[in-house]
């Protein structure tokens, strides 16, 4: 694995990409051995976070999620949590960006061979970067008019949630024919017709009966990951009074709902336009999800220290 050489941040007076292994900083170019597991036989557990300054969101709870990926995987932690989230808090201290994202990922160690013999010991990575050439105007963009999803059969059904593994091979093909369809990401449906979740990232839906408003995103039981800022939107909404029903959603179910948003750790909450040929008004000035906007933006300010724009880090 190499050092992307064409970042727009990237310049010959100022390093701006950090990198370590097992919690120590390397100079020159980023590589990994061709023997790692996670690179031959894709035994790596992973988290993405965002970070401004020095601040990383929710890295405790990351960490927590961190250590449940190893242990489904079995891989013993090389580190505690605690030494591994301050060897990373300081390389993005490092990194002095205003706006980076922050990747760890540890793997089961370097050795050939089904199963990983019990001698290769864990190899843990951090990566810290600025968000890639044209991410800032491309989120912006999304945020102000929303996105398209493209409803895409799963073929199966899983009912637990995954851990968070180093595996979206299966959903590359697929995004890339939404893509040329005009979606901008796939929306996963499972065998049973329940919504999961989009390629990398869950998602809500809003709507009315009568009177009430109702708030709903998928339940783990079909399958999707229940991410960090998923459960931190639901806590953001409890907060306020607001309360979201974690429930299984039908496919056919989805015109009883106006709007819809989805949640990631590294875009932060992004309206939804449209599913399939269904449009939505998720993106006009007066949507609930507007006012869900400007809660998780008070709630980022809160958590970061002072006020940002989640998409540039000002």
């Amino acid at each position: 694995m190499k050092q992307n050489q064409h970042s727009e941040h990237t310049s010959d007076t100022k390093k701006t990409e950090f990198f370590s292994v097992n919690g120590q900083p390397v100079e020159g170019p980023w590589t990994i051995s061709a023997l790692d597991r996670g690179f031959l036989y894709g035994e790596c557990a992973f988290e993405s976070m965002s970070a401004f300054g020095d601040c990383i969101v929710n890295l405790d709870k990351h960490l927590s999620r961190l250590e449940f990926s190893c242990s489904y995987l079995g891989i013993d932690l090389p580190w505690t949590l605690e030494r591994i989230g301050i060897a990373t808090r300081s390389l993005v201290a490092a990194a002095g960006l205003t706006r980076s994202f922050v990747r760890i990922y540890i793997t089961t160690g370097n050795g050939w061979g089904m199963p990983n013999a019990p001698e290769n010991k864990p190899i843990w990575y951090a990566f810290v970067t600025p968000p890639p050439a044209g991410w800032h105007e491309t989120q912006t963009r999304a945020s102000q008019i929303g996105i398209a999803l493209q409803p895409t059969d799963l073929g199966y059904t899983r009912r637990d949630p995954p851990p968070k593994l180093a595996a979206y091979a299966n959903a590359a093909l697929p995004l890339q024919r939404a893509r040329s369809n005009g979606f901008d990401d796939i929306l996963w449906i499972n065998h049973d017709r329940e919504v999961v979740e989009t390629s990398a990232a869950n998602i809500f839906f809003i709507g009315r009966q009568g009177d009430h408003l109702e708030v709903t995103t998928p339940s783990g039981k079909s399958g999707g990951l229940e991410g960090i800022m998923r459960g931190w939107m639901i806590e953001l909404l409890t907060a306020t009074g607001i309360r979201t029903e974690i429930s299984t959603v039908q496919i056919d179910e989805l015109p009883r709902f106006d709007e819809a948003f989805i949640t990631s750790s590294l875009r932060g909450i992004t309206p939804v336009n449209r599913i399939g040929r269904q449009k939505l008004q998720t993106s006009r000035s007066g949507s609930f999800f507007r006012e869900f906007e400007r809660l998780f933006h008070a709630g980022t300010t809160r958590s970061v220290g002072s006020q940002v724009d989640w998409n540039t880090g000002a």
